[in-house]
This record gives C-alpha cells, sequence and structure tokens, in this order.
C-alpha cells in the first residue's frame, strides 16, 4: 500500500510560534505507509533525505519525527525569528504540504494604580473632581510595537515603542463619572493584546454602596511614557 496524501496536501500552512518556542510541522504523509521518497527541503534546498539530516542549512535546528505518531514531522527547535523562505515536504519527488513559520510574541499587558494590579472584572472608584493616574505595564512584547489608550471607544493616545519588550506608559486624567479605558498593544511581531477596566467617579458624599455613575468621559490631562531595563 502506497503512501497517502490528505486533503491538505499541495496547501500552504502559516504555523506561529512565540520566540524561542518549538513549531511542529506536519506533513500529510502517513509514516507506517511507506520506507523511502521523503525528503524536506529549506528554500528548495534539501535540509532531510528520509532520516538523515544533509549538510545544508545546519543553522536551522531540527529534528525529524519526533512530535507525531502518525505523520511525517519536521519539528524546528528555539525558533527566534520568521523564516524568509518555506519549508517543504515532498514524497517521491510530489510536494506535499508548504509551510510559513510566523514568530508572535504574546506580550503581558497590565493596568496597575500605585503599583497595585487592577483586575478587569473590579471597578476603580475614584473622586469626582480630583486627579487620577494609572500605568500600563507592557512587558515580553517584541519591538516594534505601540501601546495605545483607548477611553469609551475612542483612541486618545498613542505611543511607538521601537527598542524595548517592557515598557510602561502613564496616564494622568481628570474622571467624570462611568468610563472605560482600555491599553491596548499591537505590533507586527506580536499578537494584539488589550486590558480593559472601568473607572466610577463618585462624590465626597457618596459611599461605594450607594454610588451611582452617569454617563461621562474621562478628560487626559498628561501621559507619560517609560522604559524599563532588562534584568
Amino acid at each position: 500500500m502506497g503512501s497517502q496524501l490528505n486533503a491538505d496536501a499541495n496547501s500552504n500552512i502559516t504555523i506561529t510560534v512565540k520566540p524561542n518556542g518549538n513549531a511542529c510541522l506536519e506533513c500529510p504523509v502517513n509514516r507506517s505507509s511507506h520506507k523511502f521518497g521523503m525528503t524536506w527541503t529549506y528554500d528548495n534546498v534539501i535540509i532531510f533525505r528520509d532520516n538523515a539530516r544533509t549538510s545544508k542549512y545546519k543553522t536551522i535546528q531540527a529534528n525529524i519525527n519526533n512530535c507525531s505518531a502518525l505523520y511525517e514531522t519536521l519539528e524546528l527547535l528555539n525558533v527566534l525569528l520568521s523564516f524568509d523562505d518555506v519549508f517543504t515536504c515532498w514524497y517521491n519527488n510530489s510536494e506535499a504540504a508548504r509551510f510559513k513559520i510566523d514568530v508572535k510574541g504574546i506580550p503581558l499587558v497590565k493596568i496597575k494604580k500605585d503599583t497595585e494590579i487592577i483586575p478587569e472584572e473590579l471597578e476603580l472608584k475614584t473622586r469626582t473632581g480630583s486627579n487620577e493616574t494609572v500605568q500600563c505595564e507592557v512587558t515580553e512584547a517584541i519591538a516594534p510595537f505601540t501601546i495605545t489608550w483607548i477611553i469609551n471607544g475612542v483612541r486618545n493616545r498613542s505611543y511607538a515603542v521601537k527598542n524595548s519588550s517592557h515598557f510602561i506608559s502613564t496616564l494622568t486624567f481628570y474622571p467624570t463619572d462611568k468610563t472605560s479605558l482600555i491599553c491596548q498593544v499591537q505590533g507586527p511581531s506580536i499578537e494584539t493584546k488589550s486590558v480593559n477596566i472601568s473607572i466610577v467617579a463618585i462624590s465626597a458624599e457618596q459611599s461605594d454602596s450607594t454610588a451611582a455613575p452617569k454617563k461621562g468621559i474621562v478628560v487626559p490631562i498628561k501621559t507619560t511614557y517609560i522604559t524599563l531595563k532588562a534584568k
């Protein structure tokens, strides 16, 4: 019985992987149904022939047939950057599938007040007429990326970070009534992440239990940014 290609044969497959992560490229060729004729190429150059590594592209860290018991696989190890070209698996000189590797960081985004993290499920209560300051802390990002403050659905402040993976943006504003505040992080090499908190302004006469927020806006008065040096 010959090896069978599944419906994904000759397809372009994009695999997203975190920096320093591993990527499993699963070729639609059953491991149990063939013995010879399997090759893997990068940039149209053979890097594996059956189970043997060639002398080409030795800088690519990879294992053969380690991440699937069913299909032929190429496992890429400690991937740092997106590859410019594609990996292709072949069986008996027929192309089975092409793979594009896309490295994407997954940043951690937190909104803080006085170094304390503000949970998204809780409302931040503040006094009407007084200034309020919060920080958006971004870690484990891949530059370049952009931090954007969004107030009641309206984009308010943006800052482009060009050469740091850790960053803090500080927003000072006059809170008025109930407001939605979002810190969003976007970039070509990271997944888009955002944190949304609610801010309720109450008067000095109102207690937390009786505060009745009205529809209003936050008026920002200052935005500052701090780069954190990695330890």
